[in-house]
């Protein structure tokens, strides 16, 4: 839980540290309070909204209701284009992604239609009907083809009228008071000030300071005239009446950030009146991020005008990576140069076991210290939940500036994974412009030690190689460049369906699975090159005179060596193993033969910045690691499916499932000795260290399985699930 005397150690640590006359940075994201009525009255004008051709007759603007602002899309009763249901009706979505967070017990998308003057809310459809075909009457849905679908008694078109979508305002953090702006690709502490909107700001400036920020665009809900080429936004900040910045800012389709430095007049402490305005011909999601004021000369990470030589910390998490990509942790196909020459200078920890085999549950154990079940965050429809302090809220506390750079989907917001980052950016992209991002949150240096995090979806699905790799690798992998992943799996799924993956078409599915790795080992050797680019940038800065390096994954990937494809599945080894590598200040290369789980990383990142772990770390610091003791990990399955627990000592290895630990008279579905079969191909249930090892084992496990907090919902529509379907993750539901 976060403590309630964080506020002090946000203050103690705004005053800096060390020798010398100690730094101060203010952070202007505290005391920030939206004026919903200055908003509605920025955006009183119409705006177009050309979402599709037929669509010219939209218009949206801000309106205040019910304590919350919503975009508001008046539309004709002409919109409406006929289905082909009985009753069923389409119009353009008019708001796609907009960053929402209606408050409680308010829908987050409202439809109301205008019947005889007489306004009429429908409900929104949850479900289908009886017959299993379309919606119940009197109910709509947002469609993922950008449209939205109704469903009226009769034939008649629908009349004319508005469609409410809650837009963000951000929340206050209650630790230190910071507002925190939810945006669709970025999150963190600062403002959201849309075009037309100025925020006033009274501050005390100290002597040699800069005004650090990163102005954002979320072109993700940005409409314009046309949708292709958004215009320009303009931001400008003014002291005392002087204009300090005057900057347009375009961004692609993903949106786009700038940090920015400003450096402030010379002189003596004084009061001054700082002016935030946003100007655009367009409808946009901007934002202020990370505003703060900080010392105008900061030096390098290992040489502070102020003598402080807290750390860097940066995590580099290659999602969906196996161990055994590596020649390191036993690869045979010389896939990972960069990251076995990494591993040859690091500490390396050939005995790594995730928690769990999924995005979600893996993260939230990494970000808490605490297992997945513990978290309440261990399936898809469910988000990480705030009560739980992070180890990103533990560092920030603490003096340190903390960022994230994720390909979205799950790592994300909409799963309270951006919970204790000042900067949190996520958009899916190629790995070159994720690390083209990284690099500009490290080259925004103000002075702080940092902790970043950097999460690539490179090797998940869906799979595809480079060019490149193909010319290097493709003989030695079997590629030609023509291999199409999604193919092949239709491909399975059809013999699936003719259950003939097993038995006499066995092998024709063993080929086809074994084309499918081919593509997915392709890809570990673009994730290398990536991250010797990214190695090579740190090299550049010295970082490892005064920062450290953490490389892991968060789960691997099966190829049916246990009758699974992919992850979310059994803990067997192939999606539990991850490599876990450590480079940096004062390590010496050494292999550490105990075993290591991914719940040891908070209190690693704590020892590292030099503090103690807080007592809801579970697990051990990596950095004075010493002896064997037992790991876990969990499916986190859905009910009705049965989910398992692996437990791991040594080298001896128990499944159950978690049903068998709600009572007392439970027992392992199996037993494996690692050391004589690495890839569980022998079930040992009958060794005898099976039952001791299972009775002395089994209280801890049960414990681990015990919620600390209530769920929370993951916030989560129809665009986030044809994200996570692209991703392999089925069965989401709309909490809209």
């Amino acid at each position: 839980m976060r403590p309630r005397w964080m506020l002090v150690l946000v203050l103690a640590a705004l005053l800096g540290c060390g020798r010398g006359n100690p730094p101060r940075w203010l952070s202007l994201a505290v005391g920030f309070e939206p004026e919903l009525a200055s908003i509605e009255g920025a955006w009183a004008r119409p705006w177009p909204l050309p979402f599709s051709p037929d669509s010219a007759e939209l218009d949206a603007a801000f309106v205040e209701r019910e304590g919350s602002l919503w975009l508001r899309t008046g539309f004709g009763s002409e919109a409406w284009r006929k289905a082909p249901l009985p009753g069923h009706w389409t119009l353009p979505y008019p708001a796609t992604r907009g960053p929402g967070r209606a408050p409680d017990g308010v829908p987050r998308e409202r439809l109301i239609l205008l019947v005889d003057g007489v306004e009429r809310e429908l409900e929104r459809g949850t479900a289908r009907r009886a017959d299993g075909i379309g919606l119940d009457p009197g109910t709509f849905t947002t469609g993922a083809l950008g449209r939205i679908g109704v469903c009226l008694e009769g034939n008649e078109p629908p009349p004319g009228g508005t469609f409410l979508r809650a837009v963000s305002l951000g929340e206050r953090v209650a630790a230190d008071g910071s507002w925190r702006v939810v945006g669709n690709r970025f999150s963190g502490l600062g403002f959201p000030l849309w075009p037309g909107m100025r925020y006033v700001r009274e501050v005390t400036l100290p002597p040699g300071a800069s005004l650090r920020v990163a102005t954002t665009v979320d072109n993700a809900v940005a409409v314009t005239a046309d949708a292709s080429a958004p215009p320009p936004v303009r931001f400008r900040i003014l002291l005392d009446g002087i204009p300090l910045l005057d900057a347009e800012q375009t961004s692609g389709v993903h949106g786009g950030c700038v940090w920015r430095s400003i450096d402030l007049p010379r002189g003596g402490v004084r009061q001054a009146r700082l002016e935030f305005e946003v100007l655009s011909k367009g409808f946009a999601y901007t934002a202020f991020l990370a505003p703060a004021i900080v010392p105008a000369r900061v030096g390098t990470a290992a040489a502070r005008p102020w003598g402080d030589t807290r750390p860097d910390i940066v995590v580099f998490l290659a999602d969906t990576f196996r161990a055994d990509n590596m020649t390191s942790y036993g690869g045979t196909l010389g896939l990972t140069q960069h990251l076995d020459a990494f591993a040859r200078r690091a500490r390396f920890f050939p005995r790594t076991w995730s928690v769990g085999t999924f995005t979600l549950p893996t993260h939230s154990t990494m970000f808490t210290g605490l297992f997945p079940r513990q978290c309440a965050a261990d399936d898809m429809a469910r988000a990480l939940p705030s009560e739980l302090e992070t180890i990103a809220e533990f560092l920030r506390a603490r003096g340190y500036r903390t960022g994230a750079v994720t390909d979205s989907v799950v790592v994300s917001q909409r799963y309270g994974l951006d919970q204790g980052f000042e900067w949190f950016d996520e958009s899916r992209q190629d790995l070159d412009a994720t690390l083209a991002r990284t690099r500009e949150f490290l080259d925004a240096d103000d002075g702080r030690p940092v902790f970043l995090w950097v999460q690539t979806y490179r090797v998940h699905r869906p799979y595809h190689v480079s060019p490149a790799t193909i010319a290097s690798h493709g003989a030695r992998l079997g590629l030609d460049g023509t291999e199409d992943a999604d193919a092949l799996d239709r491909e399975l799924a059809a013999l699936s369906e003719h259950g003939a993956v097993q038995g006499v078409a066995g092998d024709e599915a063993r080929a086809l699975v074994a084309a499918i790795e081919r593509i997915y080992r392709g890809g570990a050797v673009d994730l290398d090159r990536g991250f010797g680019t990214f190695l090579a940038d740190l090299e550049t800065r010295s970082w490892f005179e005064n920062g450290y390096l953490v490389f892991t994954s968060d789960h691997g990937e099966a190829f049916y060596e246990h009758d699974e494809l992919y992850h979310s599945g059994s803990v067997y080894e192939e999606q539990v193993r991850v490599p876990l590598l450590i480079g940096g200040r004062g390590l010496d290369p050494v292999r550490i033969p105990f075993a290591a789980s991914l719940v040891d990383l908070p209190p690693t990142f704590a020892q590292m910045a030099g503090f103690a772990s807080p007592a809801e770390f579970l697990g051990t610091s990596l950095l004075t690691l010493d002896r064997e003791r037992p790991v876990f990990a969990f499916e986190c399955a859905s009910a009705p499916r049965p989910s398992t627990v692996a437990m791991v000592e040594g080298t001896h290895k128990l499944l159950a499932l978690e049903s068998a630990f709600a009572g007392t008279g439970g027992a392992p579905l199996s037993a494996f000795d690692l050391a004589d079969d690495p890839v569980e191909q022998h079930d040992r249930i009958d060794v005898a260290w099976r039952n001791e090892l299972w009775l002395r084992l089994f209280p801890s496990v049960r414990g681990l399985m015990i919620p600390r907090v209530g769920a929370d919902a993951a916030r989560i529509g129809t665009a986030e699930r044809a994200e996570l379907e692209a991703l392999g993750y089925a069965g989401t539901e709309d909490d809209e």
